[in-house]
Parts: structure tokens; sequence; C-alpha cells
């Protein structure tokens, strides 16, 4: 291994400058998604009992990895997007096979599932993996298009979007779970 250090000046500005620009505005519409999404499990605790805060994180647990393949494959395929004029339709078809396979197979056998995964005491979970897979789904989709945005130095538009998604969720949760507990939750992390 022989590092080359010609043009480090130039490259600790260029870094710099793409920290400045893209990092820190990706960065803070992150802190405030991910700061958003997680008041859901306080104000279910809040509003409910211990019990809905664990139903909850069941359905998530059941879920989410849905969406993680969805993400897996949007990293990978960081690089090629930076090139890239557009999104390769083959990404997006598999990609949506994919989560659409496995919401349909969650949701039609969430109750042998759970009942097997769990035991019959969970029954509470049951009703809150439709709205949660549905939501997987959405996540899972959107994972293509926010990786090739910023593979495209789209700093800002990540933050915006990131920000405004952060006040429509915190709003929700504030609204819904006061009255649907769990399930309210789930919804406002839906929409």
């Amino acid at each position: 291994v022989r590092p080359l250090f010609s043009g480090l000046r130039r490259s600790i500005s260029l870094l710099v400058r793409d920290v400045k620009t893209y990092g820190w505005n990706a960065y803070l519409g992150n802190i405030a998604n991910t700061a958003s999404a997680r008041t859901d499990s306080m104000l279910i605790s809040a509003f409910a009992d211990s019990a809905n805060v664990g139903y909850y994180s069941l359905g998530f647990l059941l879920t989410w990895p849905m969406a993680t393949f969805s993400r897996s494959v949007s990293t990978t395929l960081f690089k090629d997007f930076t090139r890239q004029p557009r999104i390769p339709a083959i990404v997006i078809q598999v990609n949506f096979a994919w989560l659409v396979v496995c919401a349909a197979g969650l949701i039609s056998l969430r109750k042998p599932l759970v009942h097997l995964l769990f035991g019959a005491q969970y029954t509470p979970v049951i009703p809150l993996i439709l709205p949660l897979a549905i939501t997987a789904v959405c996540a899972g989709l959107a994972q293509p298009f926010n990786m090739f945005m910023g593979a495209k130095g789209r700093g800002t538009y990540l933050r915006n979007t990131a920000l405004l998604m952060a006040v429509l969720n915190l709003s929700l949760n504030v609204l819904l779970i006061p009255r649907y507990k769990a399930l309210g939750a789930c919804y406002a992390t839906l929409v």
C-alpha cells in the first residue's frame, strides 16, 4: 500500500465543502427524522401500559426487516447511482416485487406467525402488522430514491424531506396515540 498525498489540500477543501453542504444537511434531516420517529414509543407508554409498547415493538420487529433488503441494495448501488442519470428500472422492479411478496406473506400469515413465534398471549400484535407492513413497503420503496438523491448530492432536498416527515410524524403521534394507543402509532407512522 502506497498512499498518495499529492493534491491533499485540494481534496481536504472539497471534503470540507461537501460536508458543509450535503453532509450537514443530510445529517440535520436524519437527526430530526430519527428523533420524531422515536416519540411513538414514549407517547404509547404515556397513554397506555407497557404491554402496548411491547406489542408495537414486536410488530416493528416482524415488519421492518422487509425494508432492510431495500436499504442494503440501495447502499450497495450508491457508487453506481453517482454515474447514472436515473435509477435503473430493474432496481425499482426487484425492490417492489420483494416488498410486495414479503408484505403479502406477512399479512396473510400474521396470526399463525405471531402465535408460533410469541404465543397466543401476543394476539394484540396481529392488528398492528397490517399498517406496519404497509409502512415497511413504503419505507422500502423510498430507499433507492433517497440513496439516489444522496448520490447526486441533494442534501438540502433530503434535509427538507426529513424535516417535513419529522413534523408530520410528531404531529400525528400526538393526535393519534392518546386515542388509539399502539394502533394510532402504527397509522401515524404509515402516513
